[in-house]
This record gives C-alpha cells, sequence and structure tokens, in this order.
C-alpha cells in the first residue's frame, strides 16, 4: 500500500495535538502520584528519605493544596501526602483547635542544614507547621490538657506514619512531618482508609469519631 506525503502529516498532527490534550487534562497530582518507590542515590533527601524539592509550581512535585472546611491553603507533596497531611490538618481544626489566617506553612525553600533535623522534611514538601507563631521552637507544654488529648488520639489513629515535633528532644509542637519514608506502603493504605470515609456521612475529619471505625 502507498502511503501519501498528505496521509504522514496528517496522521503526525494528530498525534502531536493528542499529545497536547493529554498535557492539558492531566493535573500535576496524577503526574506525582503513584504507587511506593525509593529516591534515586545521589538526589539530596530530607531527614525522613523524601527528594529536597528545589521550587513549586506546575509539573513540580510540590503544589499549593487548600484545607477543606478553612480558609487556608500550603505548599505540599502532591498524592498521598497530600491526603494525610491535609487530613491531619483538618482534625486538628476541628479537634485541637481552630485555624486562621497565617496558622499554617508547608513547603520550605532548601537550606544548607537538609538531612540534619526533622525541619528539613518542609523542604520536601513533607511536613507541615501549624500554628508555628503559638509554640516556641525548643519550648513543651503549650497545649491544654484536653488538646494533647486530642492530638494524641489523631497522631494514634494514623498509625504513627506521622511524626510530632513536640515528641523531639528539642520540641516544636508546630511541626508535623510524613515519618515513613517513599517507599513504604502503609501510606497508600492509611490514605484508603482516610478517603474510605469522604462518602460516609457521620465520618472523617470533624466528626470526632475515631478514623478507624470508619473501614472497621
Amino acid at each position: 500500500m502507498t502511503v501519501s506525503r498528505r496521509t504522514v502529516i496528517a496522521g503526525t498532527a494528530l498525534v502531536s495535538i493528542a499529545a497536547l490534550c493529554s498535557d492539558l487534562v492531566t493535573p500535576p497530582a496524577l503526574a506525582t502520584s503513584g504507587g511506593p518507590r525509593a529516591v534515586p542515590e545521589g538526589i539530596p533527601v530530607s531527614e525522613n528519605g523524601w527528594a529536597i524539592v528545589e521550587s513549586t509550581g506546575y509539573g513540580m512535585a510540590v503544589w499549593n493544596s487548600s484545607v477543606v472546611g478553612t480558609v487556608l491553603s500550603y505548599d505540599v507533596r502532591l498524592g498521598v501526602v497530600e491526603s494525610v497531611l491535609t487530613h491531619l490538618i483538618q482534625r486538628y481544626h476541628y479537634e485541637v483547635a481552630p485555624l486562621h489566617e497565617g496558622d499554617l506553612m508547608g513547603w520550605k525553600a532548601p537550606r544548607s542544614n537538609v538531612g540534619a533535623g526533622p525541619h528539613s522534611n518542609l523542604s520536601s514538601g513533607t511536613a507541615v507547621q501549624i500554628r508555628p507563631g503559638h509554640f516556641p521552637t525548643g519550648t513543651g507544654g503549650g497545649l491544654f490538657p484536653a488538646e494533647l488529648a486530642s492530638l494524641r488520639r489523631i497522631l494514634d489513629e494514623l498509625d504513627g506514619l506521622v511524626a510530632w515535633g513536640g515528641d523531639e528532644k528539642e520540641p516544636d509542637e508546630s511541626l508535623f512531618w510524613i515519618s515513613a519514608n517513599p517507599s513504604n506502603g502503609q501510606l497508600q493504605n492509611l490514605e484508603s482508609e482516610i478517603r474510605s470515609g469522604f462518602d460516609k456521612p457521620g465520618f472523617g475529619a470533624g466528626s470526632r469519631i475515631a478514623l478507624r471505625w470508619v473501614v472497621r
């Protein structure tokens, strides 16, 4: 069969248009989410083993995400990290203390001390500071007993996959981070538990019902 030049040009144009449309309809979240995978050797990582992100925005691993139920948004690594940390923030807002404008800080540009401590996790988009102005670094006891009890319950229901700076030797009670590395499949399981409560009235963030009761 003879293929004309016009046929080749038309076919090439269709392929180019299809590729362009694919780029336009594929959100950054789909491009960066997925199953567990280790960080390649030689890539700078934060303390928890996630790759450092140099900048944020379209096409990057870190994107600005709104927290439903609040007026807040923050820069966070897309995918399972976003799901887990946003759930934590929502529950903190409903069960620990109400959050207001300026009470949330996510990704920070990398510094020379990357890998030196839990604050380095901010530079990989896997950490968040909640009410950073309320808790001076190095000082504990900033939460009332009832607030602390609620926070402990939330962290327990997150299966230990989120760590709290209040438990560090030099505490920062505003700091929370993903404690599992990128290859830990438990994060996907936790995200599935969180998402299973989205369509069930009376469950999920703000219900004051234990997360595990949603699926067990």
